[in-house]
């Protein structure tokens, strides 16, 4: 049980750290994505909610 519960919790933290947001802007673009894997979902205001 303690096991899981250790996982359970590095788990939560793991996902904590990785789903950060990053707001990207035409100016810095480049400098934030150069050289590393992302997913980038790109949302415009006119286009309403999207998940």
């Amino acid at each position: 049980m303690r096991t899981f519960i250790s996982i359970s919790v590095l788990a939560l933290l793991a996902i904590q750290f990785v789903s950060a947001t990053v707001y990207l802007k035409t100016d810095d673009f480049d400098e934030k994505t150069s050289g590393k894997k992302a997913l980038i979902a790109f949302k415009a205001p006119w286009c309403g909610v999207s998940t």
